[in-house]
């Protein structure tokens, strides 16, 4: 569900800049630019009732501008954009809303933060619950 969370934006990434290259890997060096790389940074589930769980999901994209001098106009153009673009996402075949955006730069690189979040039901692998035996007895017996 994570990595469909990434594929989720970038999807969203490639239908608004089809031209700028998205890295969901670390690049150490020949990084283009402008780019994107997008790091997820962490996740968390919580169970809700019965089978039910919610999980929750950070997603960071870097923004890399074209060194033209103007990075931080160029960042902040992108990050408006940004907003707009990735406020809903799919993962599989459920649209997802994204919350808790955040924008700083560091070191002329943009960073944008969002969290999604969704809730889903846990099914056996096999797609049927097998019964469970137990010889456990009450303590007093």
């Amino acid at each position: 569900m994570n990595n469909e969370c990434v594929d989720g934006v970038v999807e969203k990434l490639y239908e608004s800049f089809p031209d700028i290259p998205i890295y969901t890997e670390d690049i150490e060096q020949d990084l283009a630019e402008p780019s994107f790389m997008i790091d997820f940074t962490e996740s968390s589930q919580e169970h809700k009732l019965d089978k039910r769980y919610y999980r929750s999901m950070l997603i960071n994209v870097h923004y890399f501008p074209s060194n033209t001098g103007n990075n931080r106009t160029e960042i902040n153009s992108v990050f408006n954009e940004l907003f707009e673009i990735l406020e809903f996402i799919n993962i599989g075949e459920n649209l997802i809303m994204g919350k808790n955006f955040e924008t700083h730069i560091e070191d002329d690189v943009g960073i944008f933060t969002c969290t999604y979040g969704l809730f889903f039901r846990s099914i056996p692998e096999n797609g049927s619950f097998e019964s469970v035996e137990s010889d456990v007895k009450p303590k007093n017996e």
